[in-house]
């Protein structure tokens, strides 16, 4: 069962469409000391993705083992395009910061059920039509259309993705500097 941790870690919730940009604020977020959390997925590994990097690809069963598992349990969770998505607790309590990303179903799982042990903080990220020139498939623009993005707690931070690496680089240190400021001042 969950325990009171000492300190309570933050989580950047990184969230936003498909080809915004989350995965590559993620490792950007990583490289300035915030890691990056992957999470266990039924889904399976596209093109260009790697285990343990992108996310943790199991099984259904392996999936469901880890729903059962009650002294590690899911602080994140959601169903999305019919593939399970989750985290476990032990991933975040590892770290005083880390940033993940999660859909907003997944980031309401969190703060309903873990914002006593963890500070949430949601950060969207969009791209706007940047996404079709990034080759973001019609089925996932289409997709995205349907999804739930109304967040219990709402978006603390948003970035816009329209530059370069750099710009994306450069907005990501200014949020990072934001939330540093306001969790620690």
């Amino acid at each position: 069962m969950k325990e009171k941790l000492k300190f309570k870690p933050y989580v950047i919730c990184i969230v936003g469409e498909s080809g915004s940009g989350k995965t590559t604020l993620s490792r950007i977020f990583d490289e300035l000391g915030v890691k990056a959390i992957c999470s266990y997925t039924t889904r399976r590994m596209r093109d260009g993705e790697a285990n343990n990097v992108d996310h943790i690809f199991v099984s259904q069963d392996e999936f469901n083992e880890l729903k059962l598992n009650y002294e590690d349990p899911m602080v994140a969770y959601t169903n999305y395009g019919g593939f399970e998505y989750c985290t476990t607790l032990s991933q975040f309590e590892a770290h005083d910061g880390c940033c993940y990303v999660v859909d907003e179903p997944g980031v309401n799982y969190m703060h309903k059920h873990f914002s006593d042990v963890l500070n949430i903080v949601p950060v969207y990220v969009f791209a706007g039509d940047k996404v079709l020139e990034r080759g973001v498939t019609e089925e996932r623009i289409a997709r995205d259309r349907t999804r739930n993005k109304s967040l219990d707690i709402g978006i603390k931070y948003t970035i816009g993705n329209f530059g370069s690496i750099e710009d994306l680089k450069n907005n990501a240190k200014i949020v990072l500097e934001l939330i540093n400021t306001s969790m620690f001042a």
